[in-house]
This record gives structure tokens, sequence and C-alpha cells, in this order.
């Protein structure tokens, strides 16, 4: 399904502009994948093993993933099914879908598609460590009865499509976008924010218009308000615990990555990890008893098995 939308907005000079952005043709595995996402609370590992299955890279990636040092099992998995299992079906979707979303690289030519990998590269990395970040909460006794396993698998989801928006913007106009979202050292422009230089150009940014495709091709809620909000955490009011923490994970998980040099638009100084407030949030509201710094520490210890499973992800 596609989806197009129209954003009005008063240039700089004073004159009315239209900006009209529409989605590229998605794989129908993708569809495929959401809905499993956005599907009752349990979803059955053999639905997500038929699925896998059929698709020899995603399988190949699958089973390169369960048996990477992240895991450490001390066999090696040689079944999907089993591969699944272990991992969660919801991880496993998402797994699926950073592979599918890499496959739309084909609609990209030049700077654009390099940006494009970057974004997909980056997204992938987030979800990763949005994933670490909610399944070790669970794994340290987090009791909460909004939180359960299943929102390991969404934040995973999460962290995979928070800069869906990016990806409408770089594909509707790559020349601008591409040009937009490189460091624009030594002008007027460095000093502002990308969702400001974003504003000027399109009329809208990239938060605003994930969340409105997300929206309107009907996504996961769950994921759409993590699109929404993961920027500032912080400014946003909570129906439950579970979108708080998914959000909460996301946003540090994306500062994180970007300060691992695994950015989009670039990469971030280690300073603006070490000082973003999401780190402090997350010891009050979801640590018990652990300091922000080592929380930190800990994320940044998962880098070598970021690289990893960018590697085995990227193979298609």
């Amino acid at each position: 399904m596609r989806f197009t939308k129209t954003y009005a907005f008063t240039d700089e000079h004073g004159e009315t502009r239209e900006t009209v952005l529409t989605t590229p043709e998605f794989p129908p595995a993708l569809s495929r994948s959401m809905a499993i996402m956005d599907s009752a609370e349990y979803v059955e590992p053999a639905e997500v093993a038929a699925m896998i299955e059929g698709e020899r890279a995603v399988s190949h990636a699958l089973l390169q993933t369960v048996n990477s040092a992240y895991y450490g099992l001390h066999r090696p998995v040689e079944k999907v099914e089993r591969a699944v299992i272990l991992l969660g079906p919801l991880t496993v979707t998402g797994t699926a879908m950073a592979m599918e979303l890499l496959q739309l690289q084909q609609h990209f030519e030049g700077t654009a598609r390099r940006a494009f990998i970057a974004l997909i590269r980056h997204s992938a990395a987030t979800a990763f460590v949005a994933r670490h970040i909610v399944n070790d909460i669970l794994r340290r006794g987090k009791t909460n009865e909004d939180l359960a396993y299943q929102h390991v698998g969404e934040a995973f989801a999460a962290g995979m499509l928070h800069d869906f928006g990016k990806l409408i913007l770089l594909y509707n106009q790559p020349d601008v976008a591409d040009g937009l979202y490189k460091p624009q050292a030594g002008t007027d422009e460095s000093a502002r924010g990308i969702g400001d230089l974003e504003r000027i150009h399109f009329g809208c940014d990239h938060v605003q218009v994930g969340a409105d495709f997300a929206t309107g091709m009907k996504y996961p809620d769950l994921v759409t308000r993590v699109i929404r909000c993961h920027l500032y955490p912080e400014e946003h009011v909570y129906d439950e615990y579970a979108q708080a923490v998914l959000i909460r994970a996301t946003s540090a998980a994306d500062v994180l990555v970007a300060t691992l040099g695994i950015g989009f638009p670039y990469a971030l100084p280690p300073e603006v990890c070490s000082g973003h407030d999401v780190w402090r949030q997350l010891a009050e509201f979801d640590y018990a008893d652990t300091a922000p710094d080592d929380l930190i520490a800990d994320a940044r210890g998962l880098e070598d098995h970021i690289h990893e499973f960018l590697t085995i992800v990227s193979s298609v």
C-alpha cells in the first residue's frame, strides 16, 4: 500500500509552497512483517518461521544472528524455527524488516543511495541496542504489568523505524535531502537543528512526516508513538509504562549509535551521549540503583556485536 500526503507552508520569502510526499513501493514482505508486529500479543513461532524460510537470504542471516557471539549459545542452531523460538518471533520479524528495507536501495542513485544505506544501517543498529535495553530491563527483574517479553521485539521494530520520516524525505527529494543531511560546517545553517532545516526546506520535519506516514499506513500504534516522541521523551505524557520505556530505549539507542560513528546524517561526539538526559531517565524509571554512566558503559560494550549484526543484515 502506498500513502501520499501534502504539506503546505510559507517559505522564508513569504510565498506559499507545497511539498507532496509519497512512499516508495515497499517489498510485499515488509507489509507482512508489519502485520505480524501489529497482531495479537502472542505470535506463533511456526508462523514466523514459515515466512522466513521462504526467503533464503533472511533465513541465512537469521541463523548467523542467533549463532553470533552476542547470544553465546553452547551449540550452533541449524533450524530456522529453533532460531525463532530462541530470539523471539517479533525480534526475528524485525530483523527481516531491516533486510527488506535495504532492498529499497534500488530506488536511490549516487550519493542518495549512500545516504539511504547509512540511514538503514543507523536504524538497524538503533534497533539492536533498543532491543538490548528493553530485554535487559526484563532480565534485571523489572516488574510491571504493562511490560512483557513481546515488548522486546517491539523495541526492535521501533528502533528500526524511528527515522522513518527521513527515509520518506530522502526518497521524494533526494537531492535536497541528501545535501541537507550533510554537515554544513562554516555556514549559518550549521548551528540550526536538523528539524529546523527540514521545516525550512519541506514545511515539515522528519518526526512529523514519520508519524503521519506510519499512521496513514496503519503501522502499530506503539511504533508510531515512538517515531513521534523519541527525540524528546521527557516532553511527552504516556498512557502506560510500555510506551515510556520503548521511547526512552529508542532515544538512548539512537544517541549511542550515532556517537559510535554509525550515525545519520553524521556521527556525534561522545560527550553528546554522556550528557544526554535520557540516561538519567532510564536510571530513574527503569534501572533501579544503576548510575547513568554504568548504563552508557554497558551499552558501549555492544559495539562489536552491533557491527557483527550490521554485517549480517547487510548481506542482503
